[in-house]
């Protein structure tokens, strides 16, 4: 039995980060939905995510005014969440931009909703303050929507290592892979999740849900159930940069895990293989697994201390996790020395999933993450 538990717990890590990307990669082969393409300009209303952000908001507003849109189909909205900086009277300077004012913290769902209920675009365009769009995005995002049957398009998260730290390699390495992911998820029509930093939603399917949650979860997922395709664009391009301090990545992992968690119960009708074949395979299989692996790492190295003297395989597969383990203590101690990526990967890897770890204990002591803190 505890052999049986053993290599179950090892086929779902394996599976989760390698199985289920090949696995994908042999569907979308054989069952790519064709989505039209054209250069069309519906009206847009960019909505700015905004929380005490003077030190980049204008920066963000400038880069906003300098896409290559028609400016009468452009409509550009910042809600600043209760910001207690010099972030709103900056985004007063500038006429063409509408300011939604939160009097206290809400949380960006809470303000995304008040913004929507104010604007007139036929499509929304969700961004955060930090993230900063090539001007050509918003058309590479919105020629989608020439089909009728997409509903929403993420676009190409690009991070940036100012710092030149190892954990910000780490995370830029980790999208890689991710973006690889979600080409393959966007091949069958069935992108699950987007960056909360650029995706674009038709305005009927943007509708109230708790806050609770997180939007670049919910929204692809509703448009989903309603039968639209939900797309990915790599060539609408937006530049982040990357966290550099390990409590950053912690926290931030920590609420995307909580958030994902509470989304996926939330929607939870989409696991329905007979109704929603694809997008329950990918859901279970991209999502739910991953805020799990934690968990069967745990038990993956416990029962490894279980069955080590059964067999020389078993020591072979102990010996290789405290080296994971042992590159990631070296990444903890020697932070702030240029480390190789035989120790950046381990490190990073470990870190990523300690913070979901994080996330699921604040989910079982049902503590919420509505509002945000900006991870600079």
């Amino acid at each position: 039995m505890i052999e049986l538990l053993f290599w179950l717990c090892a086929g779902i890590v394996f599976y989760a980060y390698f199985g289920y990307p090949l696995l994908l990669s042999v569907i979308a082969g054989r069952k790519s939905v064709s989505v039209k393409k054209n250069d069309i300009t519906p009206s847009v209303t960019i909505i700015i995510a905004a929380y005490n952000e003077e030190k980049v908001i204008r920066k963000k507003i400038e880069n906003s005014l300098s896409l290559e849109y028609p400016r009468d189909k452009l409509e550009i909205m910042v809600v600043s969440d209760g910001s207690t900086d010099s972030t709103d009277s900056i985004v007063g300077e500038y006429s063409e931009v509408k300011l939604v004012k939160m009097e206290k913290r809400s949380g960006k769902v809470t303000g995304h909703k008040t913004a929507v209920r104010q604007a007139k675009g036929e499509i929304f365009v969700f961004s955060d303050a930090t993230g900063m769009y090539e001007k050509d995005a918003l058309r590479k995002l919105v020629r989608h929507f020439a089909d009728e049957k997409v509903g929403c398009v993420g676009g190409m998260l690009e991070y940036v290592d100012p710092a030149d730290s190892d954990l910000g390699g780490g995370e830029g390495l980790y999208w890689k892979y991710e973006v690889m992911v979600r080409k393959l998820e966007s091949r069958l029509g069935s992108l699950v999740a987007v960056s909360g930093s650029i995706y674009a939603v038709r305005k009927e399917l943007y509708f109230d849900f708790p806050e609770k949650l997180a939007d670049d979860l919910i929204i692809p997922l509703c448009a989903r159930k309603k039968g639209y395709h939900v797309i990915y664009e790599p060539q609408a391009l937006c530049i982040e940069e990357t966290v550099v301090h390990r409590s950053q990545e912690l926290s931030k992992r920590a609420r995307i895990a909580n958030q994902n968690i509470r989304g996926i119960l939330y929607m939870k009708e989409m696991f329905n293989i007979f109704v929603y074949p694809v997008t329950a395979f990918i859901l279970f299989s991209h999502k739910l697994l991953r805020q799990l692996i934690p968990v069967f790492m745990i038990f993956l190295f416990l029962l490894n201390i279980l069955l080590i003297s059964r067999s020389f395989v078993y020591g072979i597969i102990f010996v290789l996790q405290d080296m994971l383990y042992a590159a990631a203590v070296a990444g903890f101690i020697f932070h702030k020395d240029k480390k190789p990526k035989v120790i950046v990967v381990p490190y990073y890897f470990c870190t990523t999933n300690l913070g979901i770890l994080l996330g699921l204990i604040k989910f079982t002591q049902k503590k919420e993450d509505a509002t945000w803190e900006p991870e600079r």
